[in-house]
């Protein structure tokens, strides 16, 4: 059964998942942002696991800061994956995004992946499969998780859906158009009873999302 830890960041309070399957001793890092690389160490040194992928959602700058530092740790360069669409962001993306770091400097990852189109094993024993769902950047997808607890399905949701709110739509190639036509293709193919795990803020389940959130409720009905 696949394990999932949750690191706190230290910008803009973004969430940071280790996902592993024990039996493996393989971790999949999912959107480490800043601060992330010195945790996920100690937390990966306390569990007796090793990084061996990392999973970018999308490909704003709270999510990504740390990611060179967790997929070159020493010396090693692990594949990190990024939807297509999005993968300009590694390029400069504090300046893309229109924030000043001004005490920080950005370290572009060695090894870098579009997410494969088809279901694909990210590391041993965690499969992940993308749902693309642009709207908050171009490239922002859900990334369903296959073999978890109970067998309740999961989803890495980065900025797309939070609870009781979605991801904002006026940051630099945002599209609310885009955002809403996402939410209502989630409605259709995405099962109720998914557990969320959000970029930012509390877990949450897609049918209380589809049952109580404004947002979706709005995007639903518009269509």
């Amino acid at each position: 059964m696949i394990e999932i830890a949750t690191i706190a960041t230290d910008l803009m309070g973004a969430n940071c998942y280790i996902a592993y399957d024990k039996t493996a001793k393989e971790a999949l890092i999912v959107d480490p942002g800043l601060g992330a690389a010195k945790k996920v160490k100690k937390f990966c040194d306390e569990h007796g696991v090793k990084p061996s992928a990392v999973l970018l959602t999308h490909g704003h700058a709270d999510h990504i800061w740390d990611v060179a530092a967790v997929g070159e740790d020493n010396g090693r360069h692990i594949p990190v994956y990024i939807p297509s669409a999005d993968k300009f962001w590694l390029d400069a993306p504090a300046d893309e995004l229109g924030v000043r770091l001004p005490a920080l400097h950005w370290r572009k990852p060695e090894r870098v992946l579009p997410v494969p189109i088809e279901s694909w094993e990210a590391t041993e024993g965690v499969f992940i499969r993308m749902i693309p769902a642009p709207g908050h950047s171009p490239g922002s997808a859900i990334f369903l998780v296959a073999g978890n607890e109970e067998d309740t399905p999961l989803a890495f949701c980065g900025d797309v859906i939070f609870a009781s709110s979605i991801g904002r739509t006026d940051l630099p190639h945002g599209s609310e158009s885009a955002m809403r036509e996402s939410i209502r293709t989630l409605a259709d193919v995405m099962d109720p009873r998914t557990r969320l795990l959000p970029g930012h803020g509390s877990r949450t389940t897609w049918r209380n999302e589809l049952e109580n959130n404004p947002y979706v409720l709005r995007a639903i009905a518009s269509s």
